[in-house]
Order: C-alpha cells, then structure tokens, then sequence
C-alpha cells in the first residue's frame, strides 16, 4: 500500500506558496522565503513517491461496520509523479534567485523603472 499525504494540506501549501511569491513582490523578500521552504517542502513530498488523497471513511452501510469501516481515497495525484517535483524544484530554485537578486540590489519589484513606468 502506498503512503498518503492528505490532499487538503497539499491545496493548502501550494496556495500559500503561490500566494506569498505574489505577495512578496508588493511587501518585500520576507515572504519569499517561505514560497521557497513550501515549494522545495512539496518537492521532497513528490520525489518521496507519496500519493496526494482524500480519504474518506464510511461506517453502517451493508459491508462496514463500526468495528471494521470501509476507507474510500480519492486520488488527486497518484505514484510516480515526479516530473511534478521537478516543476516544484524548479519553482523554489527560481523564488530563491529572486530573493537572492533582490537582496544583493541587483532586482527590486517595488520601485519603478527609469522610463516612468509601473512596477
């Protein structure tokens, strides 16, 4: 049997590391720093062969019962994923060279640029 990793903790990192790269570029680098740790975090969980589930059980029908429920997993991502991974890796790698850029002065999202224009 393989190893689950819930699936609503998997929407919720991923939305949180989205959410704070975008944010990072309006408050500053302190965001981007946790974009990086979620995303190479997700990285680890891919390369690890984890499958990302629902899991569900279910008590008092014809074929369960409470001393022996039936579990039901949705699969949101099955095994062997791990091209996925590497889309993860390559997010983190590309969130902790803007933060290194931003850092050294070479890249910073919140001033505008020489010809007036926007962000």
């Amino acid at each position: 049997m393989a190893t689950i990793f819930d699936a609503g903790l998997f929407v919720l990192m991923l939305g949180t590391g989205v959410f704070s790269m975008l944010l990072s570029f309006k408050i500053g680098a302190v965001l981007m720093i946790l974009s990086i740790v979620i995303f190479f975090g997700m990285s680890i969980v891919m390369f690890a062969q984890y499958d990302v589930a629902y899991t569900s059980e279910f008590y008092g029908t014809t074929d369960c019962t409470l001393a022996d429920p039936c579990v039901e997993n949705k699969y949101l991502i099955r095994e062997n994923q791990s091209w996925l991974a590497w889309i993860f890796v390559a997010i983190g790698i590309f969130a902790s060279l803007l933060f290194f850029m931003e850092m050294i002065g070479f890249f910073d999202p919140t001033t505008p640029n020489e010809n007036g224009g926007g962000y």
